[in-house]
């Protein structure tokens, strides 16, 4: 553990590059590792030498990219290049990114909800405080976490037990825990997975984001804290409320869709652009077909905006397996086919006249709860079969969506995928002017015509065209709240 922990901190204050050099996920698996075996003491027993702690992070380096990864093909896509590239990107591109306001994103949606609404009923129950407070605490315990201060005292925190009382035991419970809670929470899950017959040792584990963003404080003492790393403990935070409200899947997903989908649409009138809304366009052509929740005319392009919001999953980004990612992918697939369903529509005749129905060109834009990986639908063939769309018969002769005309004008490197952090972004260069969305659309069709050109994220082609990302409104107005908030609490 000593091991682990000197040589984080002895980059922490390098650029990336160098510390990107050292492995840190490597490194925080091996930590993973140790703790859950039991055989493994705490407290007594001789220091791990250099050469073999060194050795073992090599291993599990070799192992992450190991030859297991490629077979044969054949029906669950072992050798697929793609699938394996985009499974190793989940535990190096996090470390990447920068730090950001996301961890705002789902308390503040959560916060403008009633309180019976059942999200926010779900959200009090599972972490035991209002979001607003959640809010409040994730944004104090930022400021040690990220300013360089391997270890605080918990002090740093009682000026705000007055006013947060309960709340605040209940956060530094949530995400932080001795070792020897942290060996009780991996030997419950490698139990778990055991008594559901599933392998004691998955492969996803060598791609996973470091586990210990589960609990990214270590309690050290009673009154001490460690901090594993400080882009562990914000990726940590980041998705902590979606992971934990996932736990009730369906029913999370269920009542926060809707909730999701508002907020889509919110991000579109911020970027002030004008659309056919999912009512208008039911009200033209009839309820029973298919829609998407926003259509946005530019000259001669529509823009289809679709947003699919589902329970957190580790299968959709760490499988390199075809079958299970292909069944995970199946939200975004239901969106393509809206976008297929409603492109035919604007062209079958018998519908108001908007201007719409006269554009000759098509684009999607699916917006994801989750981030997928998965830029645009072209990546569809590269994960699973070259003609994995192609128009095909059904055994009762009809043709199966797409047809051949849907593919024209819809056609798969027309269909963006984003996550709802890429779509804020998105929108924030649209209202900045920094782009003119349909171009930049044809821009990554263009990019994704060619796999040399293509990307995982849309973030990297959008990236270079702007200097900053905008936060958005509802971000920004919980960061102000709760500043505000914790002003008046310490009363400066």
């Amino acid at each position: 553990m000593q091991r682990a922990l000197t040589l984080i901190n002895s980059v922490r204050n390098a650029d990336i590059f160098d510390q990107l050099q050292t492995w840190p996920w490597i490194t925080l698996l091996l930590v993973k590792l140790v703790l859950e075996d039991k055989m493994i003491s705490f407290n007594t027993g001789e220091n791990c030498p250099q050469n073999v702690f060194d050795r073992c992070r090599q291993e599990l380096w070799d192992a992450q990219a190991g030859r297991d990864r490629f077979g044969p093909g054949g029906g669950d896509n072992m050798g697929n290049v793609y699938l394996m590239l985009r499974s190793l990107l989940q535990a190096q591109l996090p470390f990447q990114k920068n730090i950001s306001w996301d961890f705002l994103r789902w308390p503040a949606l959560i916060a403008r909800l009633a309180p019976d609404h059942p999200t926010r009923v779900q959200f009090v129950d599972r972490l035991g405080m209002a979001p607003e407070d959640f809010a409040c605490l994730c944004f104090t315990a930022y400021y040690p976490a990220l300013n360089n201060e391997t270890i605080f005292k918990l002090d740093f925190f009682e000026p705000l037990r007055p006013h947060f009382g309960a709340a605040l035991d209940r956060f530094l419970d949530e995400f932080s825990r001795d070792l020897a809670g942290l060996r009780t929470e991996l030997r419950r899950q490698l139990g778990a997975r055991i008594a559901a017959n599933e392998v004691a040792r998955s492969r996803k584990e060598l791609s996973e984001f470091p586990w210990l963003s589960n609990y990214p404080l270590l309690k050290i003492s009673d009154r001490r804290l460690l901090v594993w790393h400080p882009i562990v403990f914000a990726r940590g935070l980041e998705s902590a409320v979606h992971k934990r409200l996932s736990e009730r899947r369906e029913d999370y997903a269920k009542h926060f869709s809707k909730v999701f989908e508002d907020y889509v649409l919110e991000l579109l009138a911020e970027a002030e652009l004008c659309y056919l809304d999912e009512k208008t366009y039911k009200d033209g052509v009839g309820a029973d077909n298919h829609a998407v929740e926003a259509i946005i005319t530019s000259v001669d392009a529509n823009v289809f905006i679709e947003s699919k919001m589902t329970a957190y999953s580790d299968n959709l980004i760490l499988s390199d397996r075809g079958p299970m990612v292909w069944q995970n992918l199946k939200r975004v697939r239901e969106a393509m086919n809206q976008g297929w369903m409603v492109s035919s529509r604007l062209r079958g005749g018998d519908t108001p006249t908007w201007n719409c129905t006269s554009a000759i060109e098509d684009f999607l834009v699916i917006v994801t709860s989750q981030q997928m990986s998965c830029a645009t639908g072209e990546h569809f063939r590269r994960m699973f079969k070259h003609d994995i769309f192609e128009p095909t018969q059904s055994a009762l002769g009809k043709v199966r969506t797409p047809t051949t005309e849907q593919l024209e004008r819809l056609p798969l490197k027309n269909i963006v995928i984003t996550s709802i952090e890429e779509f804020e972004h998105l929108m924030g260069c649209v209202l900045k002017g920094e782009i003119d969305l349909v171009a930049f659309l044809r821009e990554v069709a263009a990019a994704h015509s060619d796999p040399k050109t293509s990307v995982f994220f849309i973030d990297q082609l959008l990236g270079p065209k702007t200097k900053e990302w905008r936060i958005t409104e509802a971000i920004d107005q919980a960061r102000l709240r709760a500043e505000a908030t914790l002003m008046k609490v310490l009363s400066l």
